[in-house]
């Protein structure tokens, strides 16, 4: 039995291209591990995606486990930023995941996650070993971070990065805030 406030919503935000198997794949193993059941899944794709039409067959129509997000992203921080702010029936959660297809999960990832975020109400990132890098190096590969630092920031991710050192920006700047 989940001990945890059952009401808090954790959202996967998993932008993914050209990889339809591996991101439903990815989105069944992390589902399947997370132990806890107020989960919701939003995929990001971009409408020039040369396996859309897989991604389509795959993913739409399977709520309640995903709610697609389509974009025409010019770069995978456009795409995770454009996740959170899809308008659609599902509302993002409290807390938000970033989903990449390149990484594992612990059983009860769910349960251990909101371990870290109960009673918290101010800006909070967490930082996660990523199995692969020494976990003192100031990156953030699997960043997890509450609606308030959300809003605080007004982006998941800085938009004015594509790809690299986004991570980086990310951590420096919730240590700036004391989040």
């Amino acid at each position: 039995r989940n001990k945890y406030n059952r009401a808090m919503k954790i959202s996967l935000i998993h932008p993914s291209r050209g990889r339809a198997d591996k991101g439903l794949e990815t989105r069944d193993i992390w589902l399947s591990m997370s132990g806890y059941e107020n989960v919701n899944h939003v995929i990001s794709i971009d409408f020039d995606d040369p396996e859309f039409n897989k991604y389509q067959s795959l993913f739409w129509g399977d709520a309640p486990r995903s709610s697609v997000c389509m974009g025409h992203n010019k770069s995978v921080v456009e795409a995770t930023n454009n996740a959170i702010l899809s308008n659609d029936d599902k509302p993002r959660g409290d807390i938000l995941v970033y989903l990449s297809d390149d990484f594992k999960c612990p059983d009860n990832w769910g349960n251990l996650i909101l371990k870290e975020f109960e009673g918290v109400t101010e800006p909070m990132l967490l930082k996660v070993d990523d199995c692969l890098q020494k976990f003192d190096v100031p990156v953030l590969t699997i960043p997890i971070m509450n609606r308030a630092l959300y809003e605080r920031l007004g982006y998941f991710f800085h938009p004015e990065y594509k790809s690299m050192f986004v991570d980086e920006d990310l951590y420096w700047t919730a240590k700036k805030l004391g989040a």
